[in-house]
C-alpha cells in the first residue's frame, strides 16, 4: 500500500492511519510478531524482525523518523541484554535496531525486495 502521488490530505491521512494500524499486529504477541511464537521469545529472529517492520513501512509510505519514533515508544518498555548499545537519538532503541530499520527501508527503495511483482 503506497500513498499515492497527488493523493488528497485526507486520503493520505486515511492511507498512513491504516498503516499504523496494521503496524500494531508486529506488537509483541500479536499476529506478525516473529520475535515471539508460540508464547516464546526467539532472539534469532530480532534482526528479521526489525527488517520486516521497515519493509512495511516503507511500502506503505510512511518515514523512517516515523516509524523509528514509534519503534523507540514500543522499546520503552522492552527489556534488553546487559551491555546493549543504544542508538544516540533513539534511546530506547539497541544500535542494531536502528541499523536493521535502515536496511529494511533500503531494501524497498532500491527494489531489491518490493511490492511489484515484475521485479
Amino acid at each position: 500500500m503506497m500513498l499515492a502521488a497527488g493523493a488528497n490530505v485526507g486520503t493520505m491521512a486515511a492511507e498512513i492511519l491504516r498503516a499504523v494500524v496494521d503496524l500494531w499486529k508486529f506488537q509483541r504477541g500479536h499476529s506478525w510478531d516473529a520475535q515471539h511464537v508460540g508464547g516464546k521469545y526467539h532472539p534469532e529472529f530480532v534482526d528479521y524482525a526489525t527488517i520486516a517492520i521497515e519493509l512495511y513501512a516503507a511500502a506503505a509510505g510512511l518515514p523512517r523518523n516515523m516509524i523509528l519514533d514509534i519503534e523507540n515508544m514500543v522499546a520503552d518498555s522492552a527489556h534488553f541484554a546487559r551491555g546493549t548499545e543504544y542508538d544516540e537519538k533513539f534511546r530506547n532503541l539497541p544500535q542494531n535496531n536502528v541499523k536493521n530499520t535502515d536496511t529494511g527501508m533500503h531494501l524497498y527503495e532500491s527494489g531489491a525486495i518490493g511490492s511489484n511483482p515484475d521485479r
